[in-house]
């Protein structure tokens, strides 16, 4: 619930067209009933149901058929969104119509639930739309040297 409300709260109404959470055929009860029931009130909060479970990838194509965006987010549970994240992503789509750009979103620690925002990391996602394989790739140092600031794309 913390993840789909930052989101909400942290994203210009102009830019949010809807939140889609994907149920990957969950045997919690919880995550049923109880949830529809909670976000019925909220217009933007759409939940889709596998009717089998798929793992995550087919989760994600399945929120994606489900998407009347002209771009899809894919964010996790564990996460929480800031301000103006979602401008500085949609900036560099703006920028280049073709990128693939994935947002850095601070962690929630399943321990403390405290938020993890400190970008440190030397490796970025990449996603393979041929196979729908996603892997942590190293940053080249040349990148590191090229970019003067975090929200330039990798080459």
């Amino acid at each position: 619930l913390r993840s789909v409300h930052s989101v909400l709260s942290q994203t210009q109404p102009d830019l949010l067209r809807e939140v889609i959470l994907v149920d990957d055929c969950s045997t919690l009860a919880f995550l049923g009933a109880p949830l529809d029931k909670y976000f019925s009130p909220v217009p933007k909060v759409k939940i889709v149901r596998a009717e089998k479970k798929g793992g995550l990838i087919k989760a994600r194509l399945l929120g994606f058929e489900a998407s009347t965006a002209p771009v899809a987010v894919f964010l996790d549970a564990h996460i929480e969104c800031f301000p103006d994240w979602a401008e500085s992503l949609l900036l560099q789509i703006k920028l280049n119509p073709k990128a693939v750009v994935f947002p850095f979103i601070a962690k929630i620690s399943d321990k403390t639930f405290g938020v993890r925002c400190k970008y440190d990391s030397n490796y970025y996602g990449s996603f393979h739309f041929k196979n729908l394989f996603f892997d942590w790739m190293e940053i080249p140092k040349r990148e590191f040297d090229r970019r003067k600031d975090i929200t330039i794309p990798f080459r």
